[in-house]
């Protein structure tokens, strides 16, 4: 609001150009935009936690069969919605791209905000159980889903210069990337569950880990991906491999200033000036409405399928209508 902080240091520069010695040279300048995907990749490790696979055999397949309709059924209600609103409202032509890349942003839901209220509260039993399962299997279709469009929308738009096969190339990268620093996280979580043994000191494990997501986090960036996914699968994978929470205990001492930082330059990131336009409120508003309207009644209505109580139907809605900042 005030213009203190510089928008340079908020969004970086990626093709930036300074005159040295009389010779012009391109750099770039990450900012603080290195802020979001570490908080995110730390957020994303330590929800690990909550995945133990003996428990998701028991009661995961149903609950994963309702996060699978409802985030179809929220992507397909928002994007639909976004379509009829550029095409009927502002008389512009009917372009599927918008529409599909707002339709997968709603599917995601912001696993920092979920994370911050529960550590906060200190919340655990079956409902934390479910609430983050949700939240890792609609973040997972929701970024897969949101690479390959964008991969599609950036192939198309550069020309046609590109035969079939680099356009199919360019679509297909971000989401062969996102598969293969999965694996990656596996692969972190084995090792780190063989480093992790009784010789090493607290400074040595906490270093350890942040080391390791730094480096997924870093692997991420130069593959323009989103770190989330592979960050939850070396959270996951370590703890299952491990069988011990104590690192995660450690490494929730290291994170508030990190929360801190990370929702000041998220907040900082918002400029007013989006709003003035129609277009943006317009859609704003029906994001949010239809969004929210369709998870609550696809919870309700398919939450009979995974045999959700009472009070899962009434409250479980609740904390998944928060967007992922990764995802936007």
């Amino acid at each position: 609001v005030l213009s203190v902080i510089p928008e340079y240091m908020l969004t970086g520069i990626s093709n930036g150009e300074t005159l040295v010695d009389g010779n012009m040279i391109n750099f770039s300048f990450a900012g603080l935009s290195f802020v979001g995907d570490l908080c995110m990749g730390f957020i994303a490790y330590s929800i690990g936690k909550f995945f133990k696979f003996e428990k998701l055999k028991k009661a995961g397949g149903k609950t994963l069969i309702v996060t699978i309709l409802t985030s179809i059924a929220v992507g397909v209600v928002v994007g639909g919605l976004t379509y009829l609103v550029y095409g009927v409202i502002f008389n512009e032509p009917y372009n599927l791209a918008p529409a599909f890349i707002i339709g997968t942003t709603a599917i995601a839901i912001s696993p920092t905000a979920t994370s911050s209220i529960i550590r906060q509260y200190r919340a655990k039993g079956s409902y934390v159980e479910k609430l983050f399962l949700i939240i890792l299997c609609a973040d997972v279709i929701a970024i897969l889903a949101f690479t390959i469009i964008i991969g599609v929308v950036a192939s198309t738009d550069v020309g046609t210069s590109l035969n079939g096969w680099e356009v199919l190339w360019s679509a297909s990268k971000p989401f062969l990337y996102t598969i293969g620093l999965m694996f990656v996280g596996v692969f972190f979580g084995w090792i780190l569950s063989l480093l992790n043994n009784y010789k090493r000191t607290n400074d040595s494990r906490i270093i350890l880990v942040i080391g390791f997501i730094a480096i997924i986090v870093a692997l991420c960036s130069l593959a323009k991906i989103s770190a989330l996914l592979p960050c939850m699968a070396f959270g996951i994978f370590y703890y299952n491999f491990a069988k011990s929470e104590a690192l995660f205990l450690q490494l929730d001492g290291f994170l508030p200033p990190i929360l801190c930082l990370f929702f000041v330059v998220s907040g900082a990131k918002l400029n007013f000036s989006y709003f003035t336009h129609a277009s943006v409120l317009i859609i704003a508003i029906v994001f949010c409405i239809s969004r929210t309207g369709t998870r609550i009644l696809c919870v309700k209505g398919f939450g009979g399928i995974a045999d959700f109580s009472r009070k899962d139907k009434k409250y479980l809605p609740l904390p998944t209508m928060t967007i992922t900042s990764v995802a936007v």
